[in-house]
């Protein structure tokens, strides 16, 4: 198995009024890797690479270059990510 592997994707609406929506991306994992190698393997990975005005499709290759929602997944790294706890973020 690959250390981290997408297993499917769902859109949930929030709110049809205003168009408010997550998209959920589920994964298997190689649970012996640590947080940072997969959060690694996340950053470099084809769904990783979405624009989120196209359709998306999880496995499928992006063109160049390759972008997460705004932003350039080129300055998207594991070092500006920090460690929280679901207390800390629900203030």
């Amino acid at each position: 198995m690959a250390a981290l592997r997408i297993t499917g994707w769902d859109v949930v609406h929030l709110d049809r009024l205003t168009f408010m929506w997550v998209q959920l991306v589920r994964f298997a994992v190689d649970t012996s890797k640590s947080d940072r190698e997969l959060l690694e393997l996340l950053i470099s990975s084809p769904g990783y690479g979405h624009d989120y005005a196209s359709p998306f499709h999880g496995e499928a290759m992006v063109d160049l270059p390759v972008i997460h929602g705004r932003w350039y997944a080129g300055a998207i790294h594991p070092g500006r990510f920090s460690e929280t706890s679901a207390v800390a973020s629900d203030d």
